[in-house]
């Protein structure tokens, strides 16, 4: 007779293993219900099985909220690779070094602000100019992030003078 936990390899069914698509629903259900940790373990494994955009997208989000610098910007990464290989897929083999789009996608250009934001821009130059593989968008996306603070910060006081 096994009991539980006695590790009789007999004992039931084995548990299907998960694709990169299954891990990812795990990562967003976790989100959901609250598990942030959790959440980023799920997306982590996604992209570690499969390239996941939406995992990825997720973490990149999630890495900044915590304020992960090196992980943020490794998903940050990934992502400008792969659009970087969608635009040269579309526009044919002139465009496929890296570098090639004029802006970052959306997510990727919010979340480095974010990421400044919260860690310092300071920060977040440092590990980018310290990684020889980092993105040049990505440098350029954060100096962008600060011109606009600077000019936010310039045009304040004329908005409280005049409103």
């Amino acid at each position: 007779m096994s009991q539980a936990g006695g590790g009789d390899e007999g004992a039931g069914p084995k548990p299907p293993i998960l694709t990169a698509a299954d891990w990812a629903r795990r990562g967003f259900l976790a989100e959901r219900l609250g598990h942030t940790n959790n959440a980023r373990t799920a997306y982590r494994v996604a992209v570690t099985l499969a390239f996941s955009l939406s995992a990825y997208t997720a973490l990149l989000r999630l890495e900044a909220q915590a304020g992960a610098v090196a992980d943020a910007l490794m998903s940050a990464q990934q992502l400008l690779l792969w659009h970087d290989a969608r635009a040269a897929a579309v526009m044919g083999s002139g465009s496929s070094a890296p570098g090639g789009l004029a802006r970052a996608p959306t997510p990727v250009s919010w979340f480095i602000g974010e990421l400044a934001a919260g860690q310092g821009v300071e920060r977040v130059t440092r590990a980018l100019e310290e990684d020889a593989t980092a993105h040049a968008l990505l440098l350029r996306e954060l100096q962008a992030w600060l011109q606009q603070q600077e000019r936010d910060q310039r045009a304040a006081p004329v908005a409280a003078a005049t409103g």
